[in-house]
């Protein structure tokens, strides 16, 4: 009864909300998104996978200002997530928050700047029998990244970019965020020139610091270490390489950035590592009721998985979103990505010759999603989607994950 009537109230609002600000005029959107779900391995694990019927309860407001030389917009979307079967806690309230301002001081001078903040709530989960074994420690999070660039037209056909961010991860539980806690700072600047009307070739430099500050360190007592710690997983990072834009067709634009990367780590196994980049993208318009894109990456990473470092990440993505009716249409995307770990790319705290065969090896994960629209009255939607996903890991857990899930979109 407590999900039910949250649900009622929280239609009651938006649909006052809605027609208050209609009347007022004021450039906010409000959507609202109502799907029940089923996940049938809510855990991630490999064997005895746990299923869950959930509901979530999406609200989405969206505030944009468009002057002259000024265009800002401020998204902020609260999750009410309500899970049917799962004991350790049946609900999630997570909150999104996007700004973007995009300031034009001059015809050759502009400012961009974006701030991303998250906040989600992902419950200690246990074992369903008498051990209580805790699989997941609580893992609620803060997130947040701003980033900032300036753009100086030098000539008609040079502009020179410089940009920086910075973002950081809060955890709410002390032994979590002593190990995962982060702040990471970057830098760069692109110079580019367009040499034709279709192709634009340029440079560009970029320098990155990410330290985890709360890492304890080692506890030595009598000249005998007692604790070795979680060990420091900071490094540094450099990348140098060059930037190409080409415009094939008004329906067919790719673009491509290479270099060299080099990274220092502060104390691993190893001091540091190098490798070649790339990322190339291609966004492509068939018809005018078609959209594509296609892209792929190979670089050095920041590592997801502890005790590692860093990793060789390369990725594939593509995404094709078709309008079949003026009522009906349909979004599919696939992403593929492999990272590589090293057992030398590990904190210094870990004893490789006492672990080293247990250490390094391959990350694969894939992810597909797609989602089928039906508009059936003006701003209503209904909406059917499934999402699978599939880890094959050397270096953690492996599992595969299907969510189904039907809902309900309405704009106002």
């Amino acid at each position: 009864m407590k999900l039910i009537r949250l649900i009622v109230v929280s239609m009651l609002v938006v649909g006052f909300c809605g027609g208050a600000f209609g009347i007022q005029g004021l450039p906010l959107t409000i959507d609202n998104r109502l799907r029940i779900e089923y996940d049938d391995n809510i855990r991630q694990e490999t064997t005895d996978e746990d299923s869950s019927m959930k509901i979530v309860e999406q609200l989405q407001l969206i505030g944009d200002i468009n002057a002259e030389n000024t265009f800002a917009s401020l998204r902020y979307q609260p999750s009410f997530i309500y899970w049917a079967d799962r004991p350790e806690s049946d609900d999630n309230l997570d909150h999104a928050l996007d700004l973007l301002i995009n300031q034009r001081f001059s015809p050759r001078l502009s400012l961009a700047i974006s701030d991303t903040l998250r906040y989600s709530e992902l419950s200690e989960l246990r074992a369903e029998d008498d051990s209580e074994l805790i699989i997941r420690p609580d893992n609620t999070y803060f997130y947040n990244k701003v980033d900032g660039a300036i753009t100086y037209r030098l000539t008609s056909n040079l502009k020179l970019r410089a940009n920086g961010a910075y973002d950081f991860v809060d955890y709410d539980e002390n032994d979590v965020a002593q190990r995962d806690d982060y702040d990471k700072y970057t830098a760069g600047a692109d110079l580019e020139s367009a040499i034709s009307k279709k192709t634009s070739v340029g440079g560009q430099l970029r320098y990155s610091d990410i330290s985890y500050d709360n890492d304890p360190p080692p506890i030595v007592e009598d000249g005998q270490t007692v604790d070795r710690g979680f060990g420091d997983r900071g490094s540094e990072l450099v990348q140098v390489g060059g930037i190409l834009q080409h415009i094939f067709s008004p329906n067919l634009i790719a673009n491509m950035r290479a270099g060299y990367s080099m990274r220092d780590y502060n104390a691993a196994a190893t001091d540091s590592a190098e490798a070649p980049y790339v990322s190339a993208s291609a966004t492509m318009l068939p018809s005018p009721k078609t959209r594509m894109t296609l892209g792929g990456t190979y670089s050095l990473y920041d590592a997801d998985i502890y005790p590692y470092v860093g990793q060789t990440r390369s990725s594939v993505y593509g995404s094709i979103g078709h309008d079949v009716t003026a009522k009906v249409d349909f979004f599919v995307s696939a992403t593929y990505i492999q990272g590589e770990y090293e057992a030398d790319e590990v904190v210094d705290t870990i004893v490789i010759e006492r672990t080293g065969d247990n250490l390094g090896g391959d990350d694969d994960s894939a992810q597909v999603s797609s989602r089928l629209r039906y508009n059936f009255y003006r701003n209503n939607y209904l909406e059917l989607g499934y999402q699978y996903t599939e880890v094959s890991s050397e270096v953690r857990r492996d599992y595969d994950r299907n969510r189904y899930w039907i809902g309900w979109q309405t704009r106002l």
